[in-house]
């Protein structure tokens, strides 16, 4: 595909409205249509759009796990000021 076509599929596929992305891409509202009715346009961004659900799935995943880490490391903190607290 072209850059601008690229570019289209990108917004479509992050979910953003035709109209939108028309306005964004500098073209009609038409030219939108007339992409998502073609199938091979069709067919690549439905691709596009399950890479982007896996790769959100993923970081998602990531910053769960994160997050979990975080807090095992804050109540280890904790723990640990509380034992100290009567040696102060």
């Amino acid at each position: 595909m072209s850059s601008k076509l690229d570019r289209i599929a990108n917004l479509l596929a992050s979910g953003m409205k035709a109209a939108l992305v028309s306005k964004i891409v500098g073209v009609t509202p038409s030219y939108i249509s007339q992409l998502l009715a073609d199938e091979d346009f069709k067919a690549a961004l439905d691709e596009l759009k399950a890479t982007k659900l896996e790769t959100n799935a993923t970081e998602e995943e990531e910053d769960k796990n994160l997050k979990d880490k975080y807090q095992a490391a804050e109540h280890k903190i904790v723990d640990h000021i509380v034992d100290r607290l009567d040696m102060m």
